[in-house]
């Protein structure tokens, strides 16, 4: 558990909802630089979450997610591998 992203996030992040559980989480699981590795199908990262089934797969619903926190400047993703997605926590953008 890293408690620096996790403080980064509590006081940087805009996020709310289900987006601000998903940033915690990864928080949680990042290392000290707030890098964390993930497989594409997402599915430990969404139990993590929490995530439950609904209209589309947790896999379907954590993609959303990590992309919508994205858009909003929060993580970036980058593809390092076949399947394999280095997300890079920046609670309430780069300064």
């Amino acid at each position: 558990m890293t408690s620096k992203m996790t403080g980064l996030v509590w006081e940087r992040s805009k996020a709310s909802g289900e987006n601000l559980v998903a940033l915690l989480a990864m928080a949680d699981a990042a290392d000290g630089n707030g890098v964390l590795i993930v497989d594409d199908n997402f599915a430990l990262l969404a139990r993590m979450c929490r995530i439950a089934p609904g209209e589309t797969s947790v896999e379907q619903q954590m993609q959303n997610i990590l992309f919508q926190l994205k858009h909003a400047g929060e993580v970036s993703l980058n593809e390092i591998g076949e399947g394999v997605w280095e997300i890079t926590l920046t609670p309430g953008g780069k300064p």
